[in-house]
């Protein structure tokens, strides 16, 4: 399965030590040149798994968006992908008015958690890890993230 993704959703799945379980999940994650640029730039000065792919991205059409955003989007697209991967609501919004389907940093954490790739209690460590690094969550997200963990662990 391949998907596209933005800048956020890799440096947050970084801090919580994941970034690589990437690879299990997804055969290749296409990465626009914009986003990689920023990502292997200072300060993050990220190495990407080998699932990663930097993407060229030169036509694009203005989506009131950041550019890692709008090239992810138009990127997305262009390749057909099954999903991208974005963080941001109104890309989130934009993409999907446009048939893309999207996931997040934490669906990709609780897909982690559904094929085994890490445990709930990883995943209450990942979602403290991210609450202190700024990632912006409402507590009633929080809690639907921690109720569909409840889920997965039931069945395992």
């Amino acid at each position: 399965m391949i998907a596209v993704s933005n800048t956020s959703p890799l440096i947050f799945l970084a801090k919580v030590k994941k970034i690589g379980v990437l690879c299990k999940l997804f055969s290749r994650v296409l990465v626009p040149s914009a986003v990689w640029d920023e990502l292997t730039a200072k300060p993050y000065s990220m190495t990407l798994p080998a699932c990663c792919r930097k993407e060229y991205v030169t036509e694009v059409a203005n989506l009131g968006l950041g550019a890692g955003e709008t090239h992810a989007i138009h990127l997305a697209k262009r390749k057909n992908t099954p999903y991208i991967i974005l963080d941001d609501h109104q890309a989130r919004k934009a993409a999907q008015i446009i048939g893309l389907h999207t996931i997040g940093t934490l669906g990709i954490l609780l897909l982690f958690l559904k094929k085994k790739f890490m445990s709930s209690a990883e995943l209450r460590s990942a979602l403290d890890v991210l609450v202190q690094s700024n990632f912006h969550v409402s507590v009633e997200l929080y809690s639907h993230v921690l109720r569909e963990a409840a889920k997965y662990e039931d069945k395992l």
